[in-house]
């Protein structure tokens, strides 16, 4: 019921869990998202690189990171979110995935640029 994203990604970026709102947003039934990785459901690939780097980037450095994202979704609005994204642990306590939250903040990042926007001037 959250209006964020919440999901869950393997090593390859392939999505294990998708809540409501993410596969409302990317325009697919969340049972058809699972197992894709952003190429299956991402159009625009600087934004789909940079989602899969940052990905891999948690899983490396094994700790929570909170990201700026930019993704369009499957209306062609491009929307911007505030990630966190965090390690997930197999039972070894080896890294094998990404556990996420993203919220989006394309309203408050229009509000912060006209604010910059006024004070320039």
């Amino acid at each position: 019921s959250s209006p964020d994203f919440v999901y869950a990604k393997d090593g390859r970026g392939r999505l294990l869990y998708v809540n409501d709102a993410l596969a409302r947003f990317l325009g697919q039934p969340a049972a058809d998202l699972l197992g894709q990785d952003e190429h299956g459901y991402g159009d625009v690939p600087e934004e789909v690189d940079a989602v899969g780097e940052n990905d891999r980037r948690v899983m490396a450095e094994d700790r929570a990171i909170d990201f700026d994202e930019v993704f369009t979704g499957a209306d062609g609005r491009t929307r911007h979110f505030r990630s966190v994204k965090a390690p997930l642990h197999n039972e070894a306590g080896e890294v094998v995935g990404i556990v996420g939250l993203s919220g989006d903040i394309t309203e408050r990042r229009k509000a912060e640029d006209r604010e910059r926007l006024l004070a320039r001037e």
